[in-house]
């Protein structure tokens, strides 16, 4: 299989303008590391004032896996454009589950899971890296081909 240089920008986004784009989403990946194997899971998830929330099941990967380290990865592709973007958050997973009752900010979570069952477990993650890229075609060249 041939590859052709493309015509391309990538550009790093500010972590600003990282949260921003989390927030336009609630679908992602988090890869975690459990009974040393990698898992990398989608998750919904949503921003409450800063925080990455996610819901889990009380027998999932997750569950088994918290507290641990995590990288959790969204994207947007435009892929008959070739131009999308990713941002990636690294951070503590930990089980905030005990807390949500007394939490203000997480009382009236509203988070839609698209994964059947109940997701009795609330699961932050505590950022501690944020990163971001951009590509988008150069002016000029044709993103049709």
């Amino acid at each position: 299989m041939e590859t052709s240089e493309s015509e391309a920008a990538l550009d790093s986004l500010i972590p600003e303008t990282c949260w921003v784009l989390l927030g336009q989403k609630h679908l992602g990946r988090i890869a975690v590391a459990d009974d040393g194997d990698i898992h990398v899971l989608p998750v919904n998830y949503t921003l409450v004032q800063g925080r990455i929330i996610m819901r889990s099941g009380s027998h999932s990967i997750l569950r088994g896996a918290v507290p641990c380290r995590a990288t959790l990865e969204v994207d947007d592709i435009d892929e008959p454009a070739r131009r999308g973007w990713s941002v990636s958050v690294k951070g503590a997973l930990v089980n905030v589950t005990d807390q949500a009752p007394e939490d203000p900010q997480l009382v009236s979570l509203e988070l839609d899971t698209w994964a059947p069952g109940t997701k009795p477990l609330v699961i932050e993650l505590q950022p501690t890296n944020i990163t971001g890229r951009y590509l988008y075609p150069t002016p000029g060249v044709d993103s049709s081909k």
